[in-house]
């Protein structure tokens, strides 16, 4: 890197970091249980939802649990088409399905991509006339996106708290990162008996 770009960077670093208190940063509100997400979704008047999770946690039935649960109380759509790492083919698809299904809200259960394809889903959603890769970078969406529940079944990657996305682009392979404060999920879950029988990896 030439001076220039070091002199550069350093600049924004430093006036990022004298911002950084007065951005909207927020914490998502803390759910207890599973009657804590019902409660939360009908005081939110939300009875279509979009389920993002993988096909592996539903093979392990770490999802029956909650898929039971919200079947008996809202129509449920479920996506678990998803890639390792998230990839832009996967949220068009998750999207088509949230569209087409008339869904007003989301709940992401699974690890940290599995919750940023949820948070790009909800950004799409509301930004129609933009594609994911439009949104690449800090600051694009602007708008608030569907309510968001994260039900994360790992301890590291901390997206449930997050405003970040990191999305793989399906034709060159190469990630990106969407940046928006509306990306911050609304509400977390954090159920550790869901880690319970994972595969250590």
């Amino acid at each position: 890197m030439n001076i220039f770009n070091k002199f550069y960077c350093r600049v924004y670093q430093i006036i990022m970091r004298c911002f950084l208190p007065f951005l909207p940063y927020r914490e998502p509100v803390l759910l207890k249980d599973y009657d804590d997400v019902i409660n939360t979704l009908k005081e939110e008047n939300l009875t279509k939802i979009l389920l993002v999770t993988d096909k592996n946690l539903r093979e392990l039935k770490v999802t029956s649990n909650i898929e039971k649960i919200l079947k008996d109380n809202v129509d449920v759509t479920i996506y678990d088409n998803l890639n390792q790492n998230t990839s832009t083919e996967n949220v068009e698809q998750a999207v088509k399905l949230y569209e087409q299904n008339g869904c007003e809200g989301i709940i992401a259960v699974g690890g940290g991509s599995v919750i940023d394809c949820a948070k790009a889903v909800g950004a799409c959603a509301v930004c129609k006339q933009k594609t994911i890769k439009d949104m690449k970078g800090l600051l694009r969406i602007n708008k608030r996106t569907p309510i968001l529940i994260a039900i994360p079944t790992t301890a590291g990657t901390g997206s449930e708290a997050t405003l970040s996305a990191v999305i793989t682009d399906s034709e060159d392979g190469k990630k990106f990162v969407i940046n928006d404060f509306d990306l911050i999920p609304d509400y977390a879950l954090l159920d550790e008996t869901l880690t319970v029988g994972l595969p250590k990896n």
